[in-house]
């Protein structure tokens, strides 16, 4: 989340013309849903892992 909202910015903020208000929009795009993303599949992932029973 943190690689992408920086990179995003870095990339919008020097290669395009935009507006900075369409700029701090893309860069909420790629920033805060990522996050969110990240945490609801790690919870799943985790709930997910303690039903496997391991190989041995």
């Amino acid at each position: 989340m943190a690689f992408l909202y920086f990179a995003i910015g870095a990339i919008v903020g020097t290669l395009t013309k935009l507006p900075v208000a369409a700029a701090a929009f893309i860069r909420f795009l790629f920033g805060w849903p990522q996050f969110v993303t990240a945490v609801i599949s790690g919870a799943l992932s985790s709930l997910i892992a303690r039903r496997i029973k391991p190989i041995s």
